[in-house]
């Protein structure tokens, strides 16, 4: 769980570093569009109501900055923390959120099948059935009769076998078996043993039930990744739209046939 925890907080690091960078892209866009509408507005190509959009652009991305390099800020020192890290230890994550994309996992009964073999939870519930039912033999051999063999042999001065006793080194030896039966026991042992069934099935229970939830949980994972990567394709194919909506709305208004929100509105859709 450890080993877990410290992963997904490596990966939300990395996310967050990339998101300060696009947040720091996005307020430099809005200070050199407040540059060029100021231009514009001197040249008498603007209004003050374009000024003043760019300036709450630019209100509106340094907010977003504060937001993004605070977050970065925890995710790194949740991943300090994890790795037990001190704050003079310089971080530089080897991964980046433009780099190729992982591998596909593989299909859902693969993956289910890896998942019941590895989880220790799975392994633990195993060795607790195991246990119970160890327990239950335990108990059912108190019900039945038992043989037990003992054997001794002793070497002492006096030896207490020897009579008269004298004072000198003799020898001894013996065998034997002793048998028990318990007839009856109140019915402890038929209680214990019913004990015994009754948590190795809630156990059992338990462990069906941990399972479903296994299941379900890398069949919801698995989809969750699927939908993801599809979604990195549908983000590139809406970045590059993006680009040339900008590209389009400083032609229209360089032409004269949109006003500047329509830049802003594009900026602020590329940013996204």
């Amino acid at each position: 769980d450890m080993r877990l925890d410290a992963q997904l907080a490596y990966c939300e690091a990395v996310r967050s570093a990339a998101n300060v960078a696009v947040t720091h892209a996005n307020h430099e866009s809005a200070q050199r569009l407040l540059a060029d509408t100021q231009a514009l507005l001197d040249a008498g190509m603007a209004v003050k109501a374009d000024v003043l959009a760019a300036d709450e652009r630019i209100a509106s991305a340094r907010l977003e900055v504060i937001v993004a390099e605070t977050l970065a800020g925890n995710a790194l020192a949740q991943l300090r923390s994890l790795l037990e890290l001190d704050g003079a230890t310089q971080v530089e994550f080897a991964d980046s959120l433009t780099g190729p994309l992982p591998s596909p996992a593989g299909t859902i009964e693969e993956l289910q099948g890896q998942a019941l073999a590895r989880r220790p939870e799975i392994a633990a519930s195993v060795a607790q059935i195991a246990a119970l039912r160890s327990r239950q033999e335990l108990a059912s051999a108190e019900a039945r009769p038992a043989l037990g063999a003992v054997a001794q042999w002793e070497y002492s001065r006096p030896n207490q076998r020897y009579f008269p006793q004298t004072d000198t080194w003799n020898d001894s030896w013996s065998v034997g078996l002793l048998g028990s039966w318990t007839l009856f026991d109140g019915g402890k042992a038929r209680a214990d043993i019913a004990t015994s069934e009754f948590a190795q099935r809630a156990a059992a229970l338990e462990r069906d039930e941990l399972t479903r939830r296994i299941l379900l949980e890398v069949e919801t994972g698995r989809r969750n990744l699927a939908s993801a990567r599809a979604a990195v394709v549908a983000a590139d194919a809406a970045h590059a739209a993006g680009v040339e909506r900008e590209k389009a709305a400083r032609e229209r208004y360089a032409a004269g046939l949109a006003p500047m929100v329509e830049i802003l509105d594009a900026q602020a859709q590329l940013a996204s």
